[in-house]
């Protein structure tokens, strides 16, 4: 099976050369963006890190912001076998979880292989509420945004030298999945152990008219999750009603630094749509956020 990108030349640029030059933009702007090419510049990191949380607007908007996450990843790695991407369904109610069983993505800077080996491992995972979740199946991707925007800085960073596995939640529902899904990527992890695995959190988050309501709604909830209070940010989100698209990605990858150890989680950086573009505003701001998920090094 081969999926066929339906944003490329729209969310990002579809030329290759276009492409990888919008990459470099992206990295070294130095208001939103780290303000440094990863790949000509080293940077050490204290920390172990679990995942990158990023966002998943049109590179117009939310890249430079997004940029900083792929930074650290790589500042972390500077070669990785594969990529875990977790994002939200924003298309149709299709499965509570589902994972792209096979083939590859065709994107401008090159096709991006599944991992069949860590599919068949989702398949005969043994926990029962995690088969009962999860799909394998394609229609569910076929048009949705949030998994694939993530993959150009991949390609960028590593070359297509690196599988993945796309894993898009209908349901981000945290006792039912979020939960699950985390004890299955630790399962990995401890299983794949001499492997180096990236795990990609995509999510933007409030999506407000009032940009004080917003600027408010998502610093608390950054501090919630930098804090490691993952449970109050699950009741903050459900108590306000907050208008964050991938939540159930975030929450995976909070609770996954929690079962890896003590988490160190830090802000590399935040801006809404209307600070990066405030002559494009639209009915509504978005908040636009670049967390990395860590545990202290000694864990």
């Amino acid at each position: 099976m081969k999926r066929y990108s339906p944003i490329a030349g729209s969310w990002y640029p579809g030329d290759p050369i276009e492409l990888t030059a919008e990459m470099r933009n992206l990295f070294v702007d130095t208001k939103f963006g780290p303000g440094y090419d990863p790949k000509s510049q080293q940077k050490s990191c204290d920390q172990k890190l679990v995942g990158i949380g990023s966002p998943h607007a049109g590179y117009f908007f939310s890249g430079s912001v997004a940029a900083n996450s792929y930074a650290h990843l790589y500042a972390h790695h500077q070669k990785i076998d594969t990529a875990i991407i977790l994002g939200p369904n924003h298309q149709f109610p299709f499965p509570e979880i589902s994972i792209f069983p096979e083939g590859t993505w065709e994107l401008p800077l090159g096709e991006v292989e599944i991992d069949t080996e860590i599919v068949e491992m989702a398949k005969t995972y043994e926990n029962p509420k995690f088969r009962d979740i999860v799909e394998f199946e394609t229609e569910s991707q076929r048009v949705e945004h949030s998994i694939e925007i993530q993959i150009p800085f991949l390609q960028y960073l590593y070359g297509n030298n690196f599988k993945f596995i796309p894993i898009c939640y209908g349901n981000q529902d945290f006792s039912k999945i979020s939960i699950i899904v985390a004890d299955f990527l630790k399962y990995l992890i401890d299983t794949l152990h001499d492997r180096t695995i990236a795990i990609i959190a995509s999510s933007d988050l409030s999506h407000e008219p009032n940009i004080a309501r917003l600027e408010k709604n998502d610093h608390t909830m950054l501090d919630l999750l930098v804090t490691n209070r993952l449970e109050d940010a699950v009741n903050f989100r459900d108590r306000v009603g907050m208008t964050m698209c991938g939540y159930g990605p975030f929450f995976t990858l909070a609770k996954l630094t929690q079962l890896m150890g003590i988490p160190h989680n830090q802000l590399l950086k935040y801006a809404h749509s209307s600070q990066i573009r405030p002559n494009h505003r639209g009915p509504y701001t978005v908040g636009y956020p670049s967390v990395a998920f860590e545990v202290a090094s000694n864990q």
